[in-house]
């Protein structure tokens, strides 16, 4: 079995409620008395936003230095401030919020802080107690009515109960002790490791005076060992000193646990069964006197009475807390029993001061630390900094350990390894009874650039039809003293809400200097994403190291809105260029050109799906055959701002016969079907006239077939006694196809010198010539209309 499908990892990109300061950086140093604040609205602001700047010496900003700046703003604000003069170093609080906090926005302050030290290179500092109760503190506390730094308070619950020898319905059996609740006296009497304190004998607790830790001042072997000297549960917390270790002769132990315990520390002393006073030696009473209890008290004890003793060791005697039977009870002492119930109080003496992480830094320099000397707490030996290196992926390692020097040279350090350093003050006086007072620590080094991505649009979203192209404006901006060495990557994600198709896209630009800015676009390509378009965008994503990467990531959501293309292509086909009817003549070589026409759309067709092309030959047996668009016969162009869809197909040279074209538009309703005649031969047929009468212009109406047109077409017109008004010329014909063809031009009635005709009958013959021989005429319908060639047409006005 494994654990690799235990886990699921899950990205999201989380905006900032609240404002961002950026420079100086916090617990930065800064050299000079005049500088910027920069401070950042985050995310896309289409509107501007008032932002609300303080500035003071103070961290309760309550002093006469006190500064105050609103202003409205869409991204960055820049406030020029001149610090206080003729100081070496000052640390000064500021912060910033929202005027008027939007809902899901923070209302709370951004807060920062930074010290001017003079002539001093960049780097980062703690120098006043605001700044170091910031910290991670482990067993230290802020005392808010000194404003230091205090251990964390221990709370101990102890409860006694003991019972005298002659009670009845209970025995020794019966005595118990409580941590926090907690019994420590064991009864099993079916177990033979029965941790019972023995009848006869003193139970004795005793507790660090600071900590509170419970410990055996005479130590026994081991962890779970029975040992006469101890009992309880395990751990072992009560040292047990029997009748004959305390009135037997040469018998010392209750002397060398009072010596063994040092001074001011607490003890719980209780009688278990029936403990023998009265044969108590003078040492006895002169060891627990050391403890607060009173030599007449004891004195007055008789052997099985119960007795409690709550002291510290070098309090006088009679100072402690001893609960002995009541004799005004109608019971002796022996017959009763008694109970006991405190807090006790104390702290921890072991406490770590841990900073942020400092940095990121492109070389280490100097570390310095200053720690003021106080009576209440030992620091050689007893305290010590340790400098951790942190790598790019948040691994700590120590790099030096136990140092109390006050300045170490951290050049050694490799910044590139580790960019980040983590300070850690340790302190553990078992006697000190308050914290070191650290008065401040310092790391020079050389920072990194800091970039900020804006939104230079005020637009909140952009809205754009189908096959148009979306433009985001942004901006890069080098707000640090620090050049970036290598061009800017900048990614970006665009995810289709309706379908969820996901893109990403990556383009780099010039690296930017400190203080310049980077003014870019981001191009989006409507195509297929109809609908809401979400925006992810990071700048420098990670790829060079910045002071932060936080504001280099903006979620802009649903930022461009598509309005889908409902308009469809129109099918053209033609033959040659020209438009046939069913059943039309055409070239055995023809071009064939299917044309897609969309003039209300911006989506351009770039592909040939959706579009169909079959041909089939008119017998019994044929089928429609596709033409498969990478046959070498077929050319097609996709379309663009100038030009169409366009599929050219010369499926030629094609024998005679009847052919059928079919078009399959996935846009048109119906297919478009056409048919088609080829005949090889060249032959061409009578001219006819059109229309005939005619009043102010005629054309002429004629069917070429094979596959070349005439190189010589004149036509004559003449009066019925033979005399020629007229020549016309192939060049003015215009264009000749083959096929039917009706001329473009047109002759007006007029003879050559441009004078009207009169009306009547004019006969008309035309010659025509390919290849320097005349051609085979095409028989049709109409040839009983000639005579020997001639025709006739009629003018009439």
């Amino acid at each position: 079995m494994n654990f690799s499908n235990n886990q699921i990892t899950f990205t999201q990109f989380i905006s900032l409620s609240g404002t961002i300061n950026l420079f100086p950086q916090e617990y930065g140093i800064v050299p000079e008395k005049e500088l910027d604040l920069i401070v950042q609205v985050p995310g896309k602001n289409e509107q501007e936003r008032t932002i609300i700047l303080q500035l003071d010496t103070a961290a309760d900003y309550s002093s006469a230095y006190k500064k105050e700046l609103r202003i409205a703003t869409r991204g960055l604000v820049d406030w020029p401030v001149e610090l206080i003069s003729g100081t070496d170093s000052v640390t000064y609080y500021w912060r910033s919020k929202y005027q008027d906090p939007r809902p899901g926005e923070s209302d709370e302050w951004t807060v920062s802080s930074f010290s001017y030290i003079d002539q001093s290179s960049e780097g980062w500092t703690q120098r006043t107690f605001p700044q170091v109760s910031e910290n991670q503190l482990n067993n230290l506390i802020v005392d808010e009515s000194s404003n230091k730094l205090k251990f964390v308070d221990q709370q101990l619950q102890v409860e006694v109960f003991t019972v005298g020898a002659a009670v009845d319905t209970l025995s020794f059996r019966n005595t118990q002790f409580y941590l926090n609740e907690i019994p420590q006296i064991i009864d099993n009497v079916n177990n033979a490791n029965s941790r019972l304190c023995p009848n006869g004998s003193l139970g004795l607790v005793t507790f660090q005076q600071a900590t509170l830790q419970p410990y055996l001042p005479i130590p026994v072997p081991g962890f779970d060992i029975l040992d006469g000297r101890s009992c309880g549960r395990t751990p072992q917390l009560i040292q047990s000193i029997r009748n004959t270790w305390i009135t037997g002769p040469g018998q010392n132990m209750l002397q060398d646990y009072t010596n063994n315990v040092p001074e001011g520390d607490f003890v719980v002393i209780f009688s278990v069964g029936s403990v023998t006073f009265d044969a108590w030696p003078d040492r006895a009473y002169e060891s627990l006197k050391q403890f607060g209890a009173s030599e007449v008290t004891l004195r007055a004890l008789k052997t099985g009475d119960p007795y409690i003793l709550y002291g510290r060791k070098g309090m006088r005697p009679g100072e402690a807390l001893e609960i002995v039977g009541n004799p005004d009870m109608e019971v002796d002492p022996a017959q009763q029993t008694l109970s006991f119930e405190t807090d006790l109080k104390g702290y921890i003496t072991d406490g770590v001061i841990i900073t942020p992480r400092i940095g990121p830094a492109s070389s280490w320099q100097n570390f310095f630390q200053q720690v003021n000397d106080k009576p209440w707490i030992e620091e050689e030996g007893n305290t010590q900094f340790d400098i951790f290196g942190i790598k790019e992926n948040g691994e700590e390692e120590l790099l030096l350990g136990e140092e109390l020097n006050t300045s170490i040279d951290l050049s050694f350090i490799n910044s590139q390894e580790y960019p980040y350093l983590r300070l850690r003050y340790a302190m553990n006086d078992p006697i000190a009874t308050a914290p070191a007072d650290l008065d401040f620590w310092q790391v020079n080094y050389t920072g990194v650039p800091e970039g900020v991505l804006l939104v230079k649009s005020t637009k909140e979203s952009i809205n754009v039809v189908e096959g148009e192209t979306g433009i985001l404006e942004m901006q890069f901006k080098n707000i640090s003293t620090h050049d970036f060495t290598d061009s800017i990557q900048v990614d970006w994600t665009i995810r289709n809400v309706t379908s969820r198709e996901v893109e990403n896209f990556s383009k780099k630009f010039p690296a930017v200097k400190a203080g310049e800015t980077l003014d870019f676009d981001i191009e989006f390509n409507s195509m297929g994403k109809d609908g809401e378009n979400e925006i992810e965008i990071f700048a420098n994503p990670r790829i060079l190291r910045e002071q932060t990467y936080r504001n280099n990531q903006l979620d802009l959501g649903a930022y461009f809105i598509v309005q889908g293309s409902a308009s469809t292509s129109l099918l053209d086909v033609n033959f040659d260029g020209v438009y046939i009817m069913d059943g039309d003549i055409v070239s055995p070589n023809v071009m064939i050109n299917a044309i897609l026409k969309d003039d209300q759309t911006l989506i351009y067709k770039t592909d040939t799906l959706g579009l169909e092309l079959y041909l089939k030959e008119d017998c019994e047996e044929c089928r429609f055959e596709r033409v498969n668009f990478s046959d070498p016969k077929v050319v097609w162009s996709p379309a663009s701002e100038e030009n169409d869809f366009r599929v050219s197909l010369q499926p030629g040279p094609l024998p005679d016969g009847m052919y059928t074209l079919r078009v399959v538009n996935e846009d048109s309703p119906e297919p478009y079907e056409v048919n088609f005649e080829v005949i090889n031969e060249s032959q061409i047929t009578n001219f006819y006239p059109y229309p005939n009468p005619f009043s102010t212009s005629v054309r002429f109406v004629f069917t070429v077939t094979g596959s070349e047109v005439p190189d010589e077409i004149k036509i004559q017109i003449m009066t019925v006694t033979g005399r020629v008004v007229r020549e016309i010329l192939q060049n003015e014909l215009g264009p000749i196809r083959i096929g039917n063809n009706l001329t473009e031009y047109a002759w007006d009635g007029k003879d050559e010198y441009g004078d009207q005709l009169a009306n009547g009958v004019y006969i008309y013959r035309v010659l025509v010539r390919k290849n320097g021989q005349f051609m085979e005429h095409r028989a049709t319908a109409g040839d009983r209309g000639f005579n020997k060639g001639y025709g006739k047409m009629y003018l009439l006005r």
